[in-house]
């Protein structure tokens, strides 16, 4: 009798849990919790009095590309007057733009003979650092950061280097590019991994990333 009571004890207290009591996040609610409205605390809403406020800051000269220069009407729009006391450029205007992506092709051409000796064919390499893939160090590079780093599935990534970088590839070339970067990460990560498990204290928290 002892235990079936102190089972629907727990059962109720369980059942009297929410976020406002316990560490169960809000969405977990029923209909039934009310949540509390903080006070208010009689602050205007935005930045208060004091707080330092934070401007881009402007590119320096070296990072101009372009400069367009902003002239004035020949009359004056209040009284139409055409005769100035003074001209010159006292303010600016800085835009940001992100160019027109496109890829930069690169075509090996190979030569290639048939020995006049043996009659066999041969043909020459391709320079050091250049394997028979048709994407480039840096396009898989980015490639692994959209689907490993920020977690785009491999259709969406085709989709973004089609539209956005002008690369059109399929997704066979998307999987083939992942298992190469991996490969080549495969010492860094077992050189983690061993400095992990040579470590005095090894634990994680559970602090979000």
């Amino acid at each position: 009798m002892d235990f079936l009571k102190e089972e629907l004890s727990q059962q109720r207290e369980h059942t009297n849990k929410n976020s406002q009591n316990s560490s169960k996040p809000p969405s977990s609610d029923g209909p039934e919790v009310k949540r509390q409205k903080k006070a208010a605390s009689g602050r205007f809403a935005g930045g208060q009095p004091g707080h330092i406020g934070k401007t881009r800051v402007a590119a320096p000269p070296e990072r101009i590309d372009q400069y367009v220069d902003c002239l004035l009407q020949e009359a004056c729009p209040h009284c139409g007057e055409t005769e100035v006391v003074s001209k010159g450029f006292r303010s600016s205007h800085q835009v940001w733009e992100i160019p027109e992506i496109r890829p930069h092709v690169t075509e090996y051409q190979i030569e290639s003979c048939r020995c006049k000796r043996c009659h066999r064919q041969r043909s020459a390499s391709l320079p050091p650092g250049c394997d028979k893939s048709i994407l480039g160090p840096r396009t898989q590079t980015l490639l692994s950061l959209l689907t490993g780093c920020f977690r785009l599935s491999r259709r969406n990534t085709e989709v973004f280097l089609r539209e956005v970088c002008s690369l059109d590839i399929s997704l066979g070339t998307v999987s083939n590019s992942e298992k190469k970067v991996s490969l080549a990460l495969r010492p860094q990560h077992q050189a983690i991994l061993q400095k992990a498990r040579q470590s005095d204290v090894v634990y994680i928290d559970e602090t979000g990333c």
